[in-house]
């Protein structure tokens, strides 16, 4: 399988689910993060987890506007909780790949002055 399935999966199911003007925000929610979607405090930043946010994100870029405010409030309650979580690099990418950690430290430079 390859190293990286879950991240890819999920940006593609973004890129669908943007193009897509039938969805709630809580489907779009559901299925962007799924069991992730009621993370708790002290709970752990996985690979998925981290997979997802970043999912979220292309799909912030490429739904044209639709749930931008409902994605965007999601992503900053999910921002708030990142000091306690307890990240686990359980990813199976290449570990000195630092890709992945833009990502987030872009993420995080986007949505704190909202």
């Amino acid at each position: 399988m390859h190293e990286n399935f879950s991240l890819k999966n999920l940006q593609g199911l973004a890129l669908c689910l943007a193009r897509r003007d039938d969805l709630s925000l809580k489907d779009v929610i559901d299925r962007l993060f799924g069991h992730v979607a009621n993370l708790s405090e002290n709970a752990p930043l996985t690979h998925n987890v981290r997979s997802s946010i970043i999912a979220a994100c292309f799909y912030l870029l490429y739904s044209e506007g639709q749930h931008v405010e409902g994605v965007t409030d999601f992503l900053r309650e999910l921002l708030k909780k990142l000091p306690n979580l307890r990240w686990i690099d359980d990813a199976a990418i290449n570990k000195t790949d630092s890709k992945e950690l833009q990502y987030l430290n872009n993420l995080c430079f986007v949505l704190i002055p909202v």
